[in-house]
């Protein structure tokens, strides 16, 4: 491939993004190097999901952009650079355009140092007249409110009136900035210590606690929320913290989407916990979670889904068999996904829930349209299918793509020696299953044991219920 970094990042981009990008790399106040541009609209249509253009390689781009020239594997490498980082600088002129409080908290520093005060003066009313309509305050808020409250007291100093209600307003919004910060850390780090062993804990600030509470500042709707979710991680045993903090920011409409993401992770982690520890009424609390972060758009940034949000919520909501309301999600969601996921991601996740429905020719006709690109989606679609050979009880069929499977996971070096022992031994047990007569007890008791007795066994639940079938 012509750059996997380069290829991989412009993929992230929307079709709205990519356009934007075009515009970007096109102005000569950003670029002046045309050979980028000629680069980008090579690449271009391979960000399409459907192309079915061949691939791009170093080679061949070099024989487009220099005809006449010897290929030269450095001046490639380095064009490719040079692409990647004006990417970087897209990205973040982006960002720039997108925080209006970090935009003016600039201008109004350089405004102020050029002694411009008919200018700073409307661009600082302009400013904050916008920031009292602001009903969600995040960290960040406070932040460039205390830039923009400092540079005023800074800006009247000069003017030899300096007014100190302006300075103190500066000062809160510096510790609502710093307090939020310092518990969303410290929550972060809470939320981590059950997956990551942490050599040494976060300092926190002595008596931090009381002092909130004491000042009022426990009052204010995030950091309520962040002392909420120190006593769900501390105190997981009292319940009723997970249920108070769900109602709160279900109702609260002063927390930021970026505290709010925050929240719902704290909340889903919970009842990951609370089902790792045995708790399954936590199946239905995780998928309304996942329903209502949905409907806030909370786990859905610049409409992109991650991937493995997307596979964790088709996985809960197949556990909870809501079916119907699964096969809707990956019809809309999949779309969220980037380009290069969203076909197999369909295709695939259709076949589960069609498998989950036990329509097991519609799992057939689906899977036939999943490419096999890596080890995982082969894994997956490969399992899916000898469990719906077995319910059919096409047993030509299965022995012979257990067979193939089998070389399959033998052959491939970039399956882990786990993961290659744990589907070989699913392979040997569905084969076992597979010839052993119904009602046959001591068969059946034999293979159960067996079962039980397999730590690396793949599908596990699936085989002892079909098991438990024969009896």
């Amino acid at each position: 491939m012509l750059s996997n970094k380069l290829y991989t990042l412009l993929q992230t981009l929307s079709n709205q993004d990519l356009q934007r990008f075009k515009k970007f790399i096109h102005s000569p106040y950003f670029n002046e190097n045309q050979q980028l541009i000629q680069l980008f609209e090579l690449i271009h249509p391979f960000l399409k999901e459907a192309t079915k253009q061949a691939p791009l390689t170093k080679e061949n781009t070099w024989t487009i952009l220099f005809p006449k020239q010897t290929y030269s594997d450095t001046k490639m490498r380095r064009l490719c650079s040079d692409l990647t980082k004006q990417v970087y600088t897209f990205l973040s002129v982006q960002k720039f355009k997108e925080e209006e409080l970090v935009q003016k908290s600039f201008l109004l520093d350089t405004l102020n140092d050029a002694t411009l005060t008919k200018q700073y003066d409307s661009v600082y009313n302009a400013v904050q007249k916008k920031n009292n309509s602001v009903t969600t305050k995040s960290a960040n808020y406070h932040y460039y409110q205390h830039r923009l409250l400092a540079n005023q007291y800074l800006y009247q100093a000069k003017q030899r009136k300096p007014f100190l209600e302006v300075f103190r307003s500066a000062d809160h919004h510096l510790d609502c900035f710093y307090f939020l910060t310092k518990l969303k850390n410290y929550c972060a780090e809470l939320g981590n210590k059950s997956s990551i062993q942490i050599s040494e804990e976060m300092k926190i600030l002595p008596n931090l606690f009381p002092y909130l509470k004491q000042e009022g500042f426990d009052k204010i709707p995030s950091i309520k929320a962040y002392l909420l979710v120190i006593k769900l991680l501390t105190i997981p045993e009292e319940e009723h913290f997970f249920w108070e903090l769900k109602e709160f920011i279900a109702t609260e409409t002063t927390i930021s989407q970026e505290d709010l993401n925050e929240f719902y992770a704290h909340l889903m982690n919970y009842c990951a916990n609370k089902l790792n520890g045995g708790n399954t009424d936590y199946y239905l609390h995780l998928f309304d979670l996942y329903k209502v972060a949905l409907d806030k758009k909370v786990i859905i940034e610049k409409d992109r889904l991650d991937f493995q949000q997307y596979k964790n919520i088709i996985g809960i909501g197949l556990k909870v068999q809501a079916y119907d309301w699964v096969e809707q999600f990956i019809q809309n969601y999949t779309q969220c996904l980037i380009p290069s996921k969203r076909e197999n991601a369909l295709n695939f996740n259709l076949a589960k829930v069609y498998f989950s429905q036990q329509q097991y020719e519609k799992v057939i006709e689906q899977l036939s349209t999943v490419t096999y690109k890596n080890h995982i989606y082969a894994i997956g679609g490969k399992t899916i299918l000898i469990k719906t050979y077995f319910e059919l009880k096409e047993y030509q069929a299965l022995d012979s793509l257990i067979d193939s499977f089998r070389i399959y996971i033998r052959r491939n070096k970039i399956i882990s020696r786990e993961v290659q022992q744990q589907n070989l031994n699913f392979l040997r047990f569905v084969k076992k299953i597979a010839g052993t007569l119904p009602k046959d007890a001591t068969s059946i008791e034999k293979i159960t044991n067996q079962i039980h007795k397999c730590k690396a066994l793949a599908g596990k639940k699936w085989i002892l219920e079909k098991v438990a079938e024969l009896i």
